[in-house]
């Protein structure tokens, strides 16, 4: 029986660390694609959200490792292909006559995965006239491909999307 003991793994040029494993045994993968995309500025009450397919804005990051993420385009290009495990949540206020709030992941453009629905009559049990949205999709893909969030409001012209707790984060699985 041969043992092999390493504490770090680089990538083939040296420039990176691929693999980390400390003291206590745990693996670590420093560069593995990873985000936490949010919103900071104020609400989108400017936008008629019935009309189509609208894309989620996220202009801030909690960490964006690979730097794949980018707050301009509001979309997550994958470095390389594989599994990605993507999370969302969005928070609507003023959602009074609405038939439904749709939220959806979008691959280049198009919508990639079913979403997520809340039908109505919908109405806060608070009486605030919010609602929030949330799912995950994991998901085969290839470099390159763009992956975004959109919305649609059924009926409500005066639905906006608010900055607290909506959010789009995602991750290489592998």
């Amino acid at each position: 029986m041969s043992k092999l003991y390493v504490n770090d793994i680089y990538s083939k040029t040296g420039a990176s660390e691929a693999i980390n494993i400390d003291s206590s045994g745990h693996v670590l993968t420093p560069a593995r694609p990873s985000f936490f995309a949010y919103r900071t500025y104020g609400d989108q009450s400017d936008i008629n959200y019935s009309l189509t397919d609208h894309q989620v804005q996220f202009d801030a990051t909690q960490h964006n490792i690979g730097n794949c993420y980018n707050t301009s385009t509001n979309k997550f290009t994958c470095p390389v292909s594989g599994v990605y495990n993507f999370s969302w949540q969005v928070r609507m206020a003023n959602v009074t006559t609405a038939g439904y709030v749709y939220t959806a992941i979008r691959k280049d453009g198009s919508l990639n995965w079913g979403g997520f629905y809340i039908y109505g009559p919908l109405e806060d049990p608070q009486g605030g006239a919010y609602q929030t949205n949330s799912t995950s999709a994991t998901l085969q893909l290839s470099a390159n491909d763009e992956i975004d969030i959109a919305m649609r409001v059924s009926g409500d012209t005066s639905a906006r999307i608010q900055n607290s707790a909506t959010f789009f984060s995602g991750f290489l699985v592998g």
